[in-house]
């Protein structure tokens, strides 16, 4: 990890032993100036400064799993993807990752997108493609698998890279692992 310095544009390495020659699953930064590390297993919370707000470790019976994506929605929450382990939100009060009803097994999200005119969410996978959900919703219905785009081979794609929204049609935008698709 390397913090730039935008006055000058210098780049200095990030000091904290715990990330030397670690993979950056992910980085993100929300609007309280928080700035968000994921490695395998472990996530962390740091103030512009570089001090540490919090250390997160989702999982239970001592097994450890990787945050995999974090997502703000409009209600400024986090939200985040756990890697074969489900959605999570931060609760502010206890400041831990509380579990939604767990995910279908084998779900790998790598995306989250809230809806812009309805309160679910869309989350992108690799592997089984787009799934709606609701956090509200009974929890038999909480998830619902999209179907499968075909690509411009004829085939069925389940791997997605990246979603947006547009905002004047509500469209979907979504990078897959062969081509680029747009759901109504």
């Amino acid at each position: 990890v390397y913090i730039l310095d935008k006055s000058t544009y210098k780049i200095t390495a990030f000091e904290d032993p715990r990330l030397r020659d670690k993979e950056i699953i992910n980085l993100h930064s929300t609007s309280d100036g928080s700035v968000w590390v994921c490695i395998v297993g472990v996530l962390f919370r740091f103030r512009p400064d570089g001090s540490e707000i919090n250390t997160y470790a989702i999982g239970s019976g001592g097994t450890s799993r990787t945050i995999h994506s974090l997502f703000v929605n409009r209600n400024n929450e986090i939200i985040a993807s756990v890697w074969n382990g489900g959605i999570y939100k931060l609760d502010n009060k206890t400041d831990t990752f509380v579990p939604f009803h767990d995910a279908p097994k084998g779900n790998s999200t790598n995306y989250i997108l809230q809806d812009k005119d309805k309160p679910d969410y869309w989350l992108g996978t690799r592997g089984h493609g787009i799934i709606r959900f609701d956090p509200d919703a009974p929890e038999d219905s909480m998830y619902v698998y999209q179907p499968l785009p075909i690509n411009s081979k004829g085939e069925t794609d389940k791997f997605v890279l990246y979603m947006a929204q547009d905002n004047i049609y509500g469209y979907i935008w979504v990078t897959m692992a062969t081509d680029l698709f747009v759901f109504e």
